[in-house]
């Protein structure tokens, strides 16, 4: 069965999202220690912090895209209950939610650094700080869910499986969830693409069965 062009936009939609989500973390230019002063320290810097900006924000709208691309694809190697592919969906809403929640944070850090409001921008860059902690565990829950679901159906190579449990284990690791962070834009790509190409496998499947029937 032909897929539409919205079923085709799910799994391509990681792509996208990795693209967005390293641009939005990538030039940012944030205070990095709750100590700094955030007027001082994104002086400047006006341009790239709405660009960041826009791009966290759009990134979790992509990202609730991938997530329904990636349920769909770990439903369809699922014989009964739909264990993973709902544990995976419910970690990417929870990873777009998150980063919604961090463009919000941040668009209100830029209009207190603009009021020269200084207390208020302090709260908010503090927050923006700490804001790692609500995205390692919706990470968790989309890469363990998604790597064991992997695994489980086949539908990801052994090898993405293994790295995204391996990645979802670091989540809970402390420290080592810096590492998935660095390493968030090529997972989703490399999954936007491995995703894409099964799609097109199974729509070209059933051409190539009428063919031979032919």
């Amino acid at each position: 069965m032909p897929h539409s062009t919205f079923e085709k936009f799910l799994p391509a939609a990681g792509t996208l999202a990795g693209i967005l989500f390293a641009i939005s973390g990538y030039v940012a230019r944030t205070p990095e220690k709750a100590s700094d002063n955030p007027v001082t320290a994104m002086s400047g810097y006006e341009s790239q912090n709405l660009i960041a900006l826009i791009a966290a924000a759009l990134f979790a709208v992509t990202m609730a895209f991938f997530a329904v691309g990636i349920r769909q694809a770990l439903r369809s190697g699922e014989p009964r209950e739909s264990t993973y592919s709902s544990a995976a969906f419910a970690g990417g809403v929870m990873v777009a939610v998150t980063s919604a929640f961090n463009a919000w944070i941040m668009i209100s850090l830029i209009d207190a650094v603009d009021g020269k409001d200084v207390p208020t921008a302090h709260v908010l860059s503090t927050l923006g700080i700490d804001s790692w902690l609500p995205f390692m565990a919706a990470a968790a829950v989309l890469l363990l869910s998604t790597g064991l679901g992997g695994l489980r159906t086949a539908v990801l190579p052994r090898w993405l499986a293994i790295v995204t449990v391996v990645l979802g284990a670091c989540c809970l690791g402390g420290p080592t969830g810096f590492l998935v962070w660095f390493a968030m834009p090529v997972w989703c790509i490399a999954t936007s693409v491995v995703l894409v190409r099964r799609q097109a496998a199974e729509t070209l499947a059933p051409r190539n069965a009428q063919s031979v029937s032919a």
